[in-house]
């Protein structure tokens, strides 16, 4: 492998490397925002109607 090629496949594997990153860090955000609109759906609903309903 010349020195060329090995540099153009470190670069590349960098770029993957900074994109998985990204990715996982876009992953974290939306994440964290399904969780405050969970708790918020949750502060709506009031207790009881979120309740099963008892078995017939």
């Amino acid at each position: 492998m010349t020195p060329e090629t090995e540099a153009e496949m470190m670069r590349k594997l960098d770029m993957l490397l900074a994109l998985a990153q990204a990715q996982g860090e876009r992953i974290a955000r939306m994440e964290g925002r399904l969780d405050e609109q969970s708790r918020i759906l949750a502060a709506l609903i009031p207790a009881r109607l979120a309740a099963v309903p008892p078995a017939a």
